[in-house]
């Protein structure tokens, strides 16, 4: 996530944890959550996907979406982020490199 989703995430996250948002409140639509936190569709969604995932929100059919009892999946913060070095053979003719960072 870059800097703008990760604000509007922890927005979200926290009208939820403050008790704005009650447990199956409906959360407004999507333009007008776009519209109010300024960021586009796209990532909006990215980040009520994640909100969901963490189970701090329920998605409904057609872009609904309400607020979840009880308390979400915690966000790990002392992990370090995914980093793959190497190579691998593919075949025998083949090398595929795995340095992603």
């Amino acid at each position: 996530m870059g800097p703008k989703t990760q604000r509007v995430y922890e927005t979200i996250r926290s009208w939820i944890e403050s008790g704005r948002d009650a447990p199956g409140d409906k959360l407004p639509s999507e333009r007008t959550l776009s519209a109010e936190l300024v960021i586009g569709r796209t990532a909006l969604r990215q980040v009520l996907t994640r909100l969901a995932n963490e189970r701090f929100i329920k998605a409904h059919d057609r872009s609904a979406y309400s607020v979840s009892g009880g308390t979400g999946v915690p966000t790990p913060s002392d992990l370090p982020a995914w980093q793959i070095r190497g190579s691998r053979r593919v075949d025998e003719n083949h090398w595929v490199n795995l340095d992603l960072v």
